[in-house]
């Protein structure tokens, strides 16, 4: 079997993680998660420096270089970095709050700064076969990574008020004081395409939170639909029936199966929270039910009803 490559994508909270630990579990795979987070891979903040919460890379316009560097090493095989033993724990002392901040030059503290000019790009295990890699902030520069390493893609797709209420649970991580920069340029000419909402006013977090969410999973929709051999899969049918889904996607991709993914399967079937991708499979339907107010609900439909996402979920206009 030839080597294979498989970029998992979606919005933060879609499911992507237990996607992509499944994919990992096939016969000679190896798996990098987010490796280009600034979050907790200090070369992230390096290489998308001033680019944004998410990075634009046109498929016709080069890319930053360290930019480059990032997604070259993530779908290649090597040694481990040893800087990066250092590097990352030093990057994690510092808060997050000031992590997004700390590339070269920022005024961010001396600890983040040196942590990031030390480290070097992610990759995956010398000899591995078949690259899983996972993002969930490249819907902007999507497909400029396709056309550089033509990895199958597979989009995983969940209800937006499911994703609005699964990161409410995170507070400051998505409800953070200063709104995320994005590349204004970008968001202008799509919003005006979609005639979607601008983004809120600073001052309103979980509108802003709830503007993030349609516009990532409007992006991501607007790719997918341009490339008809992408996989898009929705994470309330993986849970209705994870077994067939899980198995159906795994030969639509050439990977294998093993009894890894079996165990991973069984295991994640249980009671979670947080980041852990434990859920009760059966209890994931309608999950903003109960978590939302009916304030934030009522805030929630509204917004996301201006975004093209909202044709395929008619409960956002009830």
């Amino acid at each position: 079997m030839d080597s294979l490559r498989v970029l998992v994508v979606g919005a933060a909270r879609s499911g992507t993680t237990w996607v992509a630990e499944v994919l990992a579990r096939t016969e000679c795979a190896d798996y990098l998660h987010e490796p280009d987070s600034v979050d907790w891979v200090p070369f992230a903040a390096r290489a998308r420096a001033g680019m944004g919460l998410l990075p634009v890379v046109r498929p016709d316009q080069p890319a930053p270089r360290h930019y480059e560097r990032l997604w070259d090493a993530a779908f290649s095989s090597g040694r481990r970095s040893v800087r990066n033993r250092v590097a990352v724990p030093m990057y994690l002392s510092v808060p997050r709050v000031v992590r997004a901040e700390a590339s070269p030059g920022a005024s961010s503290p001396l600890r983040a700064r040196a942590a990031v000019l030390l480290s070097a790009p992610r990759s995956a295990r010398p000899g591995t076969r078949h690259h899983i890699v996972k993002s969930v902030q490249a819907p902007l520069a999507l497909e400029w990574i396709v056309e550089r390493h033509s990895p199958r893609v597979v989009l995983v797709r969940r209800h937006p008020l499911a994703i609005v209420a699964s990161r409410l649970q995170f507070g400051k991580m998505f409800l953070p004081d200063r709104q995320p920069p994005v590349d204004g340029r970008c968001v202008d000419e799509l919003v005006r395409r979609w005639s979607a909402p601008a983004r809120p006013e600073r001052g309103q977090p979980f509108e802003d939170l709830v503007w993030l969410v349609g516009f990532t999973v409007s992006a991501y929709d607007e790719v997918a639909a341009a490339h008809e051999e992408f996989r898009v899969v929705e994470h309330e049918e993986l849970c209705a029936s994870p077994e067939e889904r899980f198995h159906n996607l795994v030969t639509a991709l050439g990977l294998v199966w093993t009894d890894a993914c079996d165990a991973y399967l069984r295991h994640s079937n249980a009671e979670g929270a947080g980041f852990t991708t434990n859920r009760l499979a059966s209890t994931q339907a309608r999950t903003w039910e109960g978590r939302l107010t009916d304030g934030q609900l009522s805030t929630a439909r509204a917004v996301l009803a201006g975004f093209p996402l909202a044709r395929r979920y008619p409960d956002l206009v009830a």
